[in-house]
């Protein structure tokens, strides 16, 4: 488990600092940054100073004190399937001749800058694939075609393989972000899991739409950088 988290926008701006994490060090983060707070504040205002004296103060309680930039660089990127990577994931069967699995078959192929991710999933029939594929089968597996051989990929091996596409036909997927009042519609959007879990803790569900995540006012430029970072068009 990662450890607890406080997140500032840089390190000239500390106002505002985002606790995230084991809430049994909260109270701890209170009393490093002297904030004089309730101790149930998750967005906490420092009263002592200084970037670097403050993320002394917070490692000794066990807890890091990280930039938005430095946040959203540990999230992984967009990336192709590599070959080496997949040994012993070999699918040995062709998925259009097994009877299981020839039902229904999709490639991912953006086509449209307006298109949803859900929309980019393609039927297809014939197997005259080329290479660099991924192909999403009727049964819930995913497929990487390469080199005349399928791989089974993980979901989220599959989900960056998508936004790795993406960048290579210059079509970003766009997702809707609303300013105001700070709602952020995923619906047809599948993110990494990563990158799920990370925005499910600084976001609140809409109780009024599925998948549609809402922001608070401080957490937008992250959040943004992140989908960016992704590969997303912010619209």
């Amino acid at each position: 488990m990662a450890p607890p988290t406080i997140l500032v926008e840089n390190e000239s701006n500390l106002a505002g600092a985002l606790f995230r994490g084991d809430r049994a060090y909260l109270k701890l983060a209170h009393q490093a940054l002297e904030t004089g707070q309730p101790i149930v504040k998750t967005q906490l205002n420092p009263r002592i100073h200084g970037f670097h004296r403050i993320q002394e103060r917070l490692r000794n309680h066990g807890i890091r004190l990280l930039t938005v930039t430095d946040s959203v660089k540990q999230l992984p990127l967009p990336e192709k399937p590599e070959l080496h990577l997949l040994s012993g994931a070999e699918w040995h069967e062709d998925p259009f001749q097994c009877w299981s699995t020839s039902g229904l078959i999709q490639v991912y192929r953006p086509a449209s800058q307006w298109q949803t991710q859900r929309d980019r999933w393609q039927s297809i029939t014939q197997t005259n694939l080329a290479s660099d594929s991924l192909l999403k089968l009727s049964t819930g597996e995913y497929l990487w075609f390469a080199a005349d051989q399928f791989y089974e990929l993980s979901p989220d091996a599959a989900s960056l393989a998508m936004f790795w596409i993406d960048q290579q036909v210059s079509l970003p997927l766009q997702v809707p972000l609303d300013d105001i009042p700070g709602r952020l519609n995923l619906q047809g959007t599948i993110l990494p899991s990563s990158h799920a879990q990370w925005l499910w803790r600084l976001s609140k569900p809409d109780p009024n739409q599925p998948r549609t995540r809402l922001l608070e006012p401080t957490q937008r430029a992250i959040i943004r950088q992140a989908l960016t970072q992704l590969g997303c068009s912010l619209v």
